[in-house]
C-alpha cells in the first residue's frame, strides 16, 4: 500500500516537472547567471519560491564570512561566488 502511494506521488511529481519545464527555462533565461538553475520545489509551503544554495555550495553565512576576510589588493571575488538554485512551487 505504501509503495503504491509513493509510486503514484512520484509519477505525479514527474508529470508536474514536465508540465512546468518551460516556465523554469524561461525564468532561468531571465535571471541568467544569477542562478545556477530553476527547479520545482517539493518542500515549499509558505512562499511561492525559495532561493537556496547549490548542493556543494557555501551557505549564506559562510559566504558572508568569506567576503569579510581580508584579501590582497587586486584579488577578485570569484572564489566567493556562490551558485544558487531557485526553487518554485
Amino acid at each position: 500500500m505504501l509503495c503504491e502511494c509513493a509510486e503514484e506521488e512520484k509519477k505525479q511529481r514527474e508529470e508536474e516537472k514536465a508540465q512546468f519545464e518551460g516556465l523554469c527555462r524561461l525564468v532561468k533565461d531571465i535571471l541568467g547567471d544569477r542562478v545556477e538553475k530553476v527547479v520545482l520545489g517539493s518542500r515549499i509551503v509558505d512562499s511561492p519560491c525559495v532561493l537556496v544554495t547549490g548542493e556543494y555550495g557555501w551557505s549564506a553565512n559562510m559566504e558572508r564570512i568569506m567576503k569579510a576576510q581580508v584579501r590582497p589588493v587586486g584579488t577578485s571575488l570569484e572564489l566567493c561566488s556562490v551558485s544558487r538554485v531557485l526553487a518554485v512551487v
